[in-house]
């Protein structure tokens, strides 16, 4: 009986290992983080861009951590966007949030 609990074990190891590679080799999102000192979207000169967060927590993070460095952090704002790609200097994303 010992024998077959330990296959057990072993076998949902396996499982969940092989479930979380899938998860992990398939997840493909990155978060780029678009910060906007002033809130100003159209004054590119003064944006930050921070690419390749592997979490939208990860890159709402960086845009508190930012903005708290700030002295405009009343004014400030962000967009993180997924998966983001530059088409002819445009980034475009397949979803933003903040």
């Amino acid at each position: 009986m010992n024998k077959e609990k330990g296959n057990i074990i072993i076998w949902l190891i396996v499982i969940v290992g092989i479930a979380w590679g899938v998860y992990y080799f398939l997840n493909n999102e990155k978060w780029d983080l678009f910060y906007y000192p002033d809130g100003c979207s159209t004054c590119s000169d003064k944006w930050i861009i921070k690419r390749g967060f592997d979490t939208l927590y990860l890159c709402r993070a960086e845009a508190d951590l930012l903005k708290s460095k700030s002295d405009t952090q009343e004014t400030d704002d962000y967009i993180c966007g997924l998966n983001c790609k530059v088409k002819d200097s445009v980034s475009v994303c397949e979803k933003n949030q903040k």
